[in-house]
């Protein structure tokens, strides 16, 4: 098997992957924001269907393509996975930064005012 080959399998499976992770992020909850878009949403479906049944093929077939459409697939594959982790990370719970001894403590004394020195 060529280097390329390998390369292009390589690049549409990790496609496919941050594809689908994107699928179910994205359309997985009932609140989300894009169903307030109908029209949007039902094209961005239609996208991703369309990406994953490209590379779905790219990887039956085993094309070997020239080298540019290897790096255009390696990059997209990159994007499309930042954008993956992107959106995980965004959607986990902010934790907050103060300990539970700290939320428990009373609250330090106001700070009085000095005295303003008379001349």
């Amino acid at each position: 098997m060529h280097i390329n080959t390998l390369l292009n399998l390589a690049a549409n499976s990790l496609l496919i992957c941050s594809s689908v992770h994107l699928l179910f992020r994205i359309f997985g909850k009932q609140d989300s924001r894009v169903w307030k878009h109908p029209v949007k949403a039902m094209l961005y479906k239609a996208v991703m269907a369309i990406t994953i049944c490209g590379a779905a093929a790219n990887i039956i077939t085993l094309s070997t393509p020239s080298w540019s459409e290897i790096l255009l697939n390696l990059g997209a594959s990159g994007n499309w996975l930042f954008l993956s982790f992107y959106l995980y990370e965004d959607s986990k719970p902010v934790q907050s930064t103060t300990s539970a001894h700290q939320a428990k403590a009373k609250p330090a004394a106001t700070p009085r005012r000095r005295k303003k020195a008379t001349a």
